[in-house]
């Protein structure tokens, strides 16, 4: 009997692959394809394009390490733009932090989120309850682009985006023009995060060129990783920022930051979580010094993720 399996990139010529259980929900909406299915031992995931892009098991990894750095170099957090996450792990875990006041959502897909809220409760929870919370769907490039000329601002940007493939919607959301349109909004010790693609020292170009294209726009600029396994390869982040040097924030002050947060809830997340996350190998850290170009509308880098032909599956 033919075993199904999902398949992926992880560098070129490299795949990592999870035996798909069974099939919820598989689909199009107006914006991407999508699949609900219950793979490997991670429970049900949530795949865009046929990639993996959040697990029932690991989901907590990913969002938990895309948030709270972020949140743990802030003076103080009581607004929150959240760019992308649908499927509601992101804003799960917003909801956590001890100051906060607002959030607002922009995301493309309004179908995807009626979806993930249905068959991936344990993402969302009661995140809609909270009266805090705005979601809108749109465009977001140009939501962001329409927000700057307002006077709002936030002390936390944190774009939670799908893959950055030649045929998605969030390519443009790492360009030089949309982090420009960013910065407007944050406020003068705002922190902007952004997931940035594989920590792969033979595969880094995509995370080099998005630090550059940062770099140009903030004054302050740092990658750090974590290893999400249903991935199958360590994963980067970024933060910028104009008002905060983050080489200046003392381990003192980001443990008593980090200690405001409700650990019992945290799965992921702690002060020595923060600090490894932070160090970076020194093959990767190499990789990273090549000059690269920065990313704008007309000249993008792009990664591959999605196996176009799928590779023979095994048999018993």
């Amino acid at each position: 009997m033919t075993k199904p399996y999902v398949f992926q990139h992880v560098a070129p010529e490299e795949l990592h692959a999870h035996l798909k259980h069974r099939s919820l929900l598989k689909g199009k909406t107006a914006v991407q394809s999508f699949e609900i299915a219950e793979v490997g031992h991670y429970g049900r995931a949530l795949l865009l394009e046929g990639c993996v892009q959040s697990t029932e098991h690991d989901e907590r990894i990913y969002h938990e390490s895309l948030l709270f750095p972020a949140y743990a170099y802030s003076p103080r957090v009581a607004s929150v733009l959240c760019l992308g996450g649908a499927n509601g792990g992101t804003l799960k875990q917003i909801l956590k932090l001890p100051h906060l006041e607002r959030v607002r959502l922009f995301d493309i897909d309004p179908e995807l989120h009626g979806i993930s809220r249905r068959l991936l409760p344990h993402m969302h929870e009661r995140t809609l309850e909270d009266p805090r919370v705005r979601i809108e769907f749109g465009k977001v490039f140009d939501m962001v682009a329409a927000l700057g000329e307002t006077r709002e601002r936030f002390d936390l940007i944190v774009a939670d985006l799908p893959d950055a493939t030649a045929e998605s919607y969030a390519t443009s959301l790492f360009s030089s023009e949309f982090y420009q349109n960013v910065s407007r909004l944050l406020s003068p010790h705002g922190i902007y995060v952004t997931q940035a693609g594989q920590a792969h020292f033979l595969y880094s170009r995509f995370l080099n060129r998005t630090l550059r294209t940062l770099g140009r726009e903030f004054a302050h600029v740092t990658p750090y990783t974590v290893t999400v396994p249903s991935y199958g390869c360590p994963w980067a982040f970024a933060l910028a920022s104009r008002g905060v040097d983050f080489a200046s924030v003392t381990p003192e002050t980001l443990g008593q930051r980090i200690r405001l947060l409700p650990e019992e809830s945290l799965a992921a997340y702690d002060e020595q979580t923060h600090a490894h996350m932070f160090h970076l190998p020194k093959i990767l850290r190499s990789a990273l010094a090549e000059d690269v170009p920065v990313n704008t509308l007309g000249r993008m880098e792009t990664v591959e993720i999605a196996v176009r032909a799928e590779p023979a599956s095994s048999s018993n």
